[in-house]
């Protein structure tokens, strides 16, 4: 583990302007994220706090959370954790945790699972379509024979009172 420290302290001290750049891109990153989801939650109270493996925790006021009526919200949500999973390392598959500002209360979470699975480029097999009669005609099954339907017989219709 000291090896670790050792060697981080030898980049940093071979490499500050590296290591400025990317502590400046992460603070804009999480000020353009908590813009975002001011916007989106009308609301001026909301904090982000970086976690382990990049997860984030986005204080926010629950009034204001539950403000926002159901299909709005959720949209809302994957409107924060689409920006967020696009702009971070996803080696550890991240979450994006909401919380409440006053209680601490995790109102929803998202991870970035989702969006991972969705942009992967494996190859998806087509499904099978079933033969159509046109190509092969054995699957054509014969229609059974009815019996004729009288059409004009009285007796039918009606029965006698002899009967």
């Amino acid at each position: 583990m000291a090896t670790a420290g050792i060697n981080a302290t030898r980049y940093i001290r071979a490499n500050p302007e590296g290591t400025n750049q990317f502590l400046v891109e992460r603070q804009k990153i999480d000020r353009e994220l908590c813009r975002t989801a001011s916007n989106l939650f009308v609301t001026d109270e909301i904090r982000s706090e970086r976690r382990f493996g990049n997860n984030l925790r986005l204080y926010i006021d629950k009034a204001s959370f539950e403000k926002l009526y159901y299909p709005d919200r959720q949209r809302a949500i994957k409107d924060v954790a689409v920006f967020w999973c696009d702009h971070i390392d996803k080696t550890y598959v991240p979450s994006l945790y909401f919380v409440d500002i006053h209680t601490g209360e995790r109102l929803t979470s998202n991870s970035c699972l989702w969006r991972m699975l969705q942009h992967s480029k494996k190859p998806t097999r087509a499904p099978q379509q079933p033969p159509s009669y046109n190509e092969d005609p054995s699957l054509l099954r014969p229609v059974p024979e009815r019996a004729p339907i009288p059409q004009d017989d009285p007796s039918l219709w009606h029965p006698s009172p002899n009967q």
